[in-house]
């Protein structure tokens, strides 16, 4: 009997842990998004300066700067 509701509480625990997950991909829409307030270069160093998007998928790499 104890076992039985132990396996339960833990599919119970396991399902709420998953459609929590399942929540927050379905608000956000799978976008994520960095904001940089601001940026220091030092001699030497290199920047972008612009929008940067990232639409690689798996396995695909693009990145595309829009100024």
């Amino acid at each position: 009997m104890k076992e039985s509701q132990e396996r339960a509480l833990n599919r119970l625990a396991r399902t709420y842990v998953a459609q929590v997950e399942a929540l927050k991909r379905y608000r956000s829409k799978g976008e994520q998004r960095v904001i940089v307030e601001r940026v220091n270069v030092e001699k030497g160093g290199q920047a972008i300066v612009g929008n940067v998007a990232h639409g690689g998928g798996v396995g695909e790499e693009k990145l595309s700067i829009t100024p």
